[in-house]
């Protein structure tokens, strides 16, 4: 197995403060719109899949990936069953959470960097 070299913290270094801000801005954004989707499409058990969308500098999965020029802003969530509700299965129908908010939160990303 190749080794892992980890690149996170020399990353957010290399980002100005003020591209800082607005990609954290756009990732919250896109976060809570995608969360205001599993509400409207009742994708609520217990929970757990809404309260654990997040966005963050360093990537996690599934994810949807707000970006400008090479810099990005990953939201998404690490719940074992999202990618089910997102693309669908045999029995379980595309519900489409992170595609839906992302789509959303398009007009006010784009305000977040006029």
């Amino acid at each position: 197995m190749a080794p892992v070299d980890w690149h996170g913290k020399e990353y957010e270094k290399l980002i100005d403060e003020i591209t800082r801000k607005k990609l954290d801005q756009s990732g919250l954004i896109v976060a809570n719109n995608i969360k205001i989707v599993i509400t409207e499409k009742e994708l609520i058990d217990t929970g757990r899949y809404r309260s654990s969308i997040a966005h963050s500098l360093i990537p996690q999965k599934p994810v949807v990936r707000i970006g400008v020029d090479d810099h990005y802003v990953f939201a998404g969530t690490n719940v074992h069953y999202a990618p089910y509700l997102e693309f669908g299965t045999e029995h379980i129908p595309t519900y489409a959470p992170m595609r839906t908010g992302l789509a959303r939160s398009k007009s006010e990303v784009q305000e977040v960097w006029k």
